[in-house]
């Protein structure tokens, strides 16, 4: 199908059309594609994989415009196309009529701008007018950005796909998988727990390994303002109870944790060398088990070579040395990058 045309305003004044791209229009969406994907990696595909592409994407469209459900939400600014979104089925058959999928890209230069809650918006409403009751989406884990416009529009995190894209560089990035549903008064499990439930903490008292053990000292239920997760502080002690050093987990997977990790730890001087940090994560992994976490990541300064030793102790895969964005504190307090390890109990 294709969406009613409507004129809206971008946060500069400009007006933009919306509307869905015709079959003419396949060679101008191809240009936008590859152009949008040489921008960023935050795209499924590489610019040249976009080459010759504009009879595969003429045959989408048609398909799209004789479809009753699916449809495209372009933005034209003077003619060009400087947004692409489009909803569609997840699968054909009977049983997932009421899912669909969403995907957008949006020019560099024109980001910023509002574009990306305008296009949103009308798709969430014409998705929901033709009879879709959930729309899904899948985002790399790093595109803070998008994962924040979503949330605000109210998507979940419902999962993550670990390693989803291998990048040129060779390094790796999950996926977030997002739903929002559309029928009012619908909650899912995660909305039912932000709707004043507070956060199930387990008993600790087994985390404890014959050589050392973790004595619980605190803990601190979500934050979601600063993008706190619920955390377990502990102290490392001897089997005497004698303190060596701290160490927390933080249970659950956002933005922050990309870069901060689950896992905090700290020895004191007298007892380093003796790999307590690492025995520490491997009693935090059993709790984290317990709370039905699939996977883990543990972060530390690239010239921190104990803790980078701690990491791989405790089996940590290293996935690549990440640059930390201007918005996380870490970043103000001085750090430019972390190596971020990833730990898998699948």
């Amino acid at each position: 199908m294709r969406i009613r045309e409507q004129e809206v305003q971008l946060k500069d004044g400009r007006r933009v059309l919306l509307k869905s791209a015709s079959k003419e229009h396949a060679e101008a969406l191809v240009r936008h594609r590859r152009a949008t994907s040489d921008e960023t990696y935050f795209t499924a595909a590489y610019p040249e994989e976009w080459e010759g592409a504009a009879g595969r994407v003429r045959d989408r469209i048609a398909a799209f415009e004789s479809d009753g459900k699916e449809f495209l939400v372009t933005a034209f600014l003077d003619g060009e196309i400087i947004g692409d979104a489009g909803i569609f089925k997840v699968k054909g058959s009977a049983k997932c009529q009421h899912r669909c999928g969403f995907g957008i890209s949006i020019l560099q230069k024109y980001g910023n701008l509002g574009l990306g809650s305008l296009m949103l918006k009308a798709a969430l409403g014409q998705a929901k007018e033709n009879g879709f009751e959930q729309v899904e989406l899948g985002v790399f884990e790093d595109n803070v950005k998008a994962i924040r416009l979503y949330e605000k529009y109210g998507f979940q995190k419902m999962g993550r796909c670990f390693r989803a894209y291998k990048l040129k560089d060779g390094t790796y990035r999950d996926e977030i998988q997002m739903v929002r549903v559309l029928e009012e008064g619908v909650l899912l499990k995660s909305q039912e727990f932000q709707k004043g439930k507070a956060f199930p903490f387990l008993d600790t008292g087994f985390l404890e390994d014959g050589e050392i053990k973790l004595v619980l000292v605190k803990t601190a239920q979500e934050d979601q303002k600063k993008g706190y997760l619920p955390a377990y502080y502990f102290d490392i002690c001897d089997k005497n109870g004698q303190k060596m050093g701290i160490c927390d987990l933080r249970v659950g997977h956002n933005a922050n944790t990309h870069y901060s990790g689950n896992i905090g730890y700290q020895v004191e001087e007298a007892y380093r060398g003796r790999h307590y940090a690492g025995k520490a994560c491997l009693l935090l992994f059993e709790l984290a088990k317990r709370h039905q976490i699939d996977y883990l990541s543990i972060t530390c300064n690239p010239d921190n070579y104990a803790s980078r030793r701690t990491c791989e102790y405790a089996g940590g895969v290293l996935q690549g040395i990440i640059s930390l964005p201007e918005w996380h504190e870490m970043y103000g307090a001085g750090a430019l990058e972390k190596c971020h390890y990833h730990v898998d109990f699948r």
